[in-house]
């Protein structure tokens, strides 16, 4: 069995090495919804790896038992919406859809991913 070395924990990503193989595990229970922040400390990481040449792969997986990413949580759903169809991105619905739910309701929208996978943006409405 292989020693893991190097492991280190961010707010929101718990990050190991083994060998040649970078583990970046999500960590934001109890649901694992991927925030802004967690996609910044994520970027941090991939960039900090553009100069490192004693990693070969990268694994991203979840830290959280039984639940890989909920949905992306976002502050500003129409800026998200606009970006990613600016990016050429699948989106599914026509436009940020609103549901009377929580206090103020809440808007979402699910992008396809390139094996078919569905991602949800979501907005709880303050």
């Amino acid at each position: 069995m292989s020693q893991i070395t190097n492991q280190k924990q961010a707010s929101l990503l718990r990050v190991s090495e083994q060998g040649r193989v970078m583990t970046i595990a999500i960590h934001n229970p109890p649901a694992n919804f991927l925030t802004a922040a967690i996609m910044a400390e994520l970027n941090q990481q991939l960039v900090a790896l553009e100069s490192r040449q004693d990693i070969g792969a990268v694994i991203i997986t979840s830290a959280v038992e039984g639940v890989f990413l909920t949905h992306f949580d976002v502050d500003d759903i129409e800026l998200a919406f606009t970006t990613i169809k600016e990016n050429h991105f699948t989106i599914l619905e026509k436009e940020p859809v609103f549901l009377n739910f929580w206090n103020k309701g809440c808007k979402y929208f699910n992008v396809l991913g390139p094996d078919g996978e569905r991602l949800e943006f979501n907005e709880i409405i303050k």
